[in-house]
């Protein structure tokens, strides 16, 4: 018969470690509430995320629960792999993104940069591999290093993009929603992608309408381009007035030039 798990006594230290993912969690959530789109609040949630885990595997380990060991490291195992999994297919999610764009948007080259990050992901490893072999040493490793700090560099900042905004709930009391433009089609038609957009922030206005009864105004921001007939935010305002948008509640800003 086994012996009954009992807990093995630990330094004072282990449990002031503690304060490491505290303090991380707190600098993450003051920076989130400051600025909810922040690139730089996801490395601060990562910091917490990854050294509660740890702090968490510890504690465990430590009390020789042989069952609750067990499950946790086969979920942490999975975890690990999907993240790895997320790391890895970055190239492929950023030609999938690519390839909707090509289908649904005009093929500028802001519209086509998934496609070519995702092509450099995929050919620049073999590229550099390929090229190592007739160049001098320093030049062979750089060019051996320096694809790979791409993908990391690109992996780690599309992993944060994608971790902070999983928290990015807006409230039901928004007194302006600014929808952004795009390029239109044909100079003078809302693109599908473009329709999307619009679709989501009336979507939000009406859910606001419904829930709280607190209106809001609708802004859609866009200039002319130089192969448009019109502005971007009128043709959007005139798209969200006919699904749906009262045309009290709805503005176009026609004077922008870019988005950044």
């Amino acid at each position: 018969m086994n012996d009954p798990a009992v807990w093995v006594p630990v330094p004072a230290m282990f449990y002031w470690s503690w304060l490491v993912p505290l303090i991380f969690g707190t600098i993450f959530g003051w920076r989130y509430h400051r600025d909810k789109v922040r690139l730089g609040n996801g490395i601060w949630f990562s910091l917490f995320f990854y050294s509660f885990l740890t702090m968490l595997a510890i504690t465990i380990l430590g009390s020789n629960i042989h069952w609750l060991i067990i499950i946790s490291g086969t979920l942490f195992v999975l975890l690990i792999l999907l993240i790895g999994l997320i790391f890895t297919l970055q190239a492929f999610l950023l030609l999938w993104n690519a390839w909707i764009m090509w289908r649904h948007d005009s093929h500028t080259l802001a519209n086509m940069l998934t496609l070519y990050l995702g092509l450099a992901i995929l050919i620049l490893p073999f590229l550099g591999n390929l090229l190592s072999s007739h160049v001098p040493q320093p030049v062979s490793y750089f060019l051996t290093v320096f694809p790979n700090l791409v993908i990391f560099y690109l992996g780690f900042w599309f992993y944060n993009y994608l971790t902070i905004y999983q928290f990015n709930w807006h409230r039901l009391r928004q007194d302006y929603i600014i929808v952004l433009g795009a390029g239109l089609l044909d100079g003078d038609r809302v693109s599908p992608l473009l329709g999307q957009r619009i679709m989501s922030g009336l979507r939000f206005y009406q859910k606001q309408q419904r829930k709280t009864h607190h209106r809001a105004v609708m802004i859609f921001s866009g200039g002319q381009g130089g192969d448009e007939t019109g502005p971007e935010g009128q043709v959007m305002l005139e798209y969200a007035i006919a699904h749906g948008l009262p045309a009290t509640d709805g503005r176009a800003e026609t004077q922008s030039k870019t988005s950044l």
